[in-house]
């Protein structure tokens, strides 16, 4: 059995974990550069997505993804779109695959872990306490940087993991 955690985006990330907890895999979206004449633009890599779900889906037992939500006044339209595109896309793909999948809001996921806007950056909070609970994942960059799409997509699929779990005991 695995779980798949998703943390739609462009610079999202997708975690893989088994049944009892242990990190499969994980990796930042897949996506491929797109040059239209002087432009170039970052889009979903749609082959190597599909592929995620094609390798494993005999044992995938259910993905979780971060609902996208409307984006509050001062963001970009096309930011918005973009989100709401990649989850479209998401859900396509994982009903067409016939993999059960469940939407959860950022809130949600997050509070179950304790992070809050109360104690500041919450892309950290998601990178400490990734850390703390999968401490041989790669969840840094190359320079260091913090890879905030990897530990949120590990915190979903965990999230999601232990509410399974939860719910086959009872």
């Amino acid at each position: 059995m695995q779980i798949i955690g998703v943390d739609p985006g462009l610079s999202g990330g997708i975690a893989v974990l088994t049944g009892g907890g242990a990190l499969v895999n994980i990796f930042d979206m897949p996506t491929v550069v797109l040059v239209k004449g002087k432009k170039k633009k970052n889009v979903y890599d749609l082959a190597s997505i599909e592929k995620v779900f094609s390798s494993s889906i005999e044992k995938v037992d259910q993905v979780c993804m971060e609902k996208m939500q409307t984006m509050p006044p001062g963001f970009r339209a096309q930011a918005s779109f973009g989100l709401g595109y990649c989850q479209g896309l998401f859900e396509g793909l994982l009903v067409a695959k016939r993999i059960r999948y469940e939407l959860v809001i950022p809130k949600t996921w997050q509070k179950h872990f304790g992070i809050t806007g109360a104690k500041g950056d919450k892309k950290v909070q998601s990178y400490m306490v990734a850390t703390k609970l999968f401490p041989k994942a790669e969840l840094s960059g190359p320079r260091g940087g913090k890879k905030d799409g990897r530990s949120d997509a590990l915190l979903i699929a965990e999230w999601c993991r232990r509410r399974l779990a939860n719910e086959n005991q009872s």
